[in-house]
């Protein structure tokens, strides 16, 4: 866009104002594409989840861990936003995944089984949901 001003020989307010709106498109199209999907799955994953009458406890359980009551009562799965700590920790990884295990206290092994995608093992694991949400 601002190739084209220069071109044209614009003033210098024009070129300036289209550098401008070259940056922010540029800037929202990386917000967009860092988070809109993240966002959009965990819109589906609160749909299905109310569809299904779950909530944070059942998947919990699901999982085999057992101390979900203080935690469950930080995460409503029935809102995105309740959700998305959840996801980052998938998406993302690293500093996300440290933080969901301390929150919720959970184990290497629970964490896997609570992210299962593995149908045979962990047939209603948060991680089922996940998948389902993204395909």
């Amino acid at each position: 866009m601002v190739e084209s001003f220069l071109l044209q020989n614009a003033s210098y307010e024009v070129v300036a104002l289209a550098s401008l709106m070259d940056r922010n498109m540029n800037d929202t199209l990386g917000y967009l594409n860092e988070t809109l999907a993240l966002s959009l799955a965990a819109r589906t994953m609160a749909s299905i989840i109310n569809s299904k009458g779950n909530n944070c406890q059942y998947y919990f359980i699901q999982a085999g861990i057992p101390k979900y009551s203080a935690t469950c009562a930080n995460y409503n799965f029935s809102d995105p936003n309740g959700i998305l700590p959840f996801l980052n920790a998938t998406w993302y990884g690293g500093a996300y995944k440290s933080e969901i295990k301390n929150q919720t206290g959970m184990t290497d092994l629970q964490y896997a089984n609570f992210f299962s995608t593995n149908l045979d093992s962990q047939p209603n694991s948060f991680g089922v949901v996940m998948a389902t949400a993204l395909n």
